[in-house]
């Protein structure tokens, strides 16, 4: 028999050969019953209702006159090859007329054998035994084939908890680092707010002696100056986070981002201007040959941002930046270099990794590296680190000219 577990797996249910012998007259059943011996759970019936009723129960072999009163043999072969269940049950058919044509008719419903009265004990128990032995061998099978459903059901259930894992590590990450790039831009509107706030204070001082003070109206002068260029950066700033939240579909979707004008070296500036206010370090630009526009896209200032606070970040102390532009050939390289100790050659290949960190708990999320690769990429460029032994770390961003190039480098970047 065969039953369905509450996860749905089915198995089967390893109990004594029951075999069923139906009989009008009670000596034959019990004479039959006695033929077959101790080794199998017989039941004994007198009609095929009484068949059916007893199959419901389980049925391994069914053993049955052909002459019975109502629904004789032959029909009763036919009821239970069409039952649940019952199809491959062995049948062994009795008779006491020697007929062809009724052996031809058995056969022909779904009979299994045909034993002739009187029955031979020896024969009788060798016909049993041997339609057992082949049902037991496609029970076998079955169950074979019941490992490998439940076995597939495992791994389907296995796979659509990955996919739900995989679709929530997604998301965890996408939200991360979103959260990662937003903090910049607000670290530095943050800090051009109080500068602004301090210029008001400076001008409200000062306004007062304005009227008849020269100092006094250079010093407001010079404030509103101040403020104006701040409220400028701030206003660079909000834009970038508007930038941010739109590059959401971009880093999210499989298609190529669109590409635009950029001044790489303005770039680089605006990057340095807001990872200045959380570093310790100079910056040095060195700009040998590298054109005024580039068709690459605004993500790369999200990129370049968070390489110069990582490296900020990697130094104990006031340090030193260089950040070198060159173009080699049909592409220019972006060349950011520090001071720092470097990079231990045991963890520079997980760098990358997606929250891999060196920092102490709650000091990063391990995201800033990983996130840039993934930019850097969508803009169909590259970034490589390096880490020679008695200098710093070296990243290096290679960025394809043309858009031909662009595609192509992105192709064989995701492919």
């Amino acid at each position: 028999m065969v039953t369905t577990t509450k996860s749905g797996l089915r198995r089967l249910s390893a109990t004594k050969p029951r075999i069923v012998v139906c009989d009008e007259a009670a000596k034959t059943r019990q004479a039959i019953i006695a033929i077959i011996g101790p080794g199998y759970d017989c039941v004994g019936v007198s009609s095929a209702e009484e068949v059916l009723a007893e199959a419901a129960h389980g049925m391994d072999l069914l053993l049955t006159e052909v002459s019975l009163a109502e629904i004789d043999g032959i029909d009763l072969c036919r009821q239970v090859r069409n039952a649940p269940g019952l199809a491959n049950t062995p049948i062994i058919l009795l008779t006491g007329v020697i007929n062809d044509d009724t052996r031809a008719l058995g056969y022909e419903a779904g009979a299994d054998d045909y034993l002739n009265k009187p029955i031979r004990p020896r024969e009788l128990r060798a016909r049993v035994a041997s339609l057992l032995k082949l049902r037991f061998a496609s029970r076998s099978l079955e169950a074979r084939s019941l490992e490998l459903e439940n076995a597939n059901l495992y791994l389907s259930q296995a796979q659509e908890a990955l996919v739900q894992a995989e679709r929530l590590a997604i998301i965890g990450t996408l939200v991360a680092g979103v959260a990662h790039e937003i903090n910049n831009p607000v670290a530095f509107i943050k800090s051009g707010t109080h500068s602004i706030l301090a210029c008001l204070d400076d001008i409200a001082t000062a306004l007062p002696k304005a009227a008849h003070d020269e100092s006094a109206r250079k010093e407001i002068e010079a404030a509103v100056t101040e403020s104006r260029q701040i409220a400028v950066e701030i206003g660079d700033g909000a834009r970038r986070l508007q930038r941010i939240c739109q590059d959401l579909k971009a880093i999210a979707s499989e298609q190529p981002s669109e590409l635009e004008s950029v001044d790489l070296v303005n770039e680089l500036n605006m990057a340095w201007k807001m990872a200045a206010p959380r570093a310790e370090v100079k910056l040095e630009l060195t700009v040998e040959s590298a054109p005024a526009q580039l068709p690459l896209g605004h993500l790369f200032g999200q990129v370049v941002v968070n390489l110069f606070l990582n490296a900020a970040q990697a130094m104990v102390g006031p340090g030193t930046i260089w950040c070198n532009v060159v173009t080699i050939g049909d592409a220019v390289s972006v060349i950011i270099r520090d001071s720092g100790p470097g990079i231990p050659p045991k963890i520079l290949s997980r760098i990358f990794d997606p929250f891999f960190t060196t920092k102490a708990s709650g000091g990063g999320t391990g995201l800033g590296l990983a996130v840039s690769q993934s930019l850097m990429r969508k803009l169909g460029g590259s970034l490589e680190v390096s880490s020679p032994p008695g200098s710093g770390a070296v990243f290096t961003l290679v960025i394809p000219l043309r858009r031909s190039e662009y595609r192509a480098h992105r192709a064989g970047k995701v492919a």
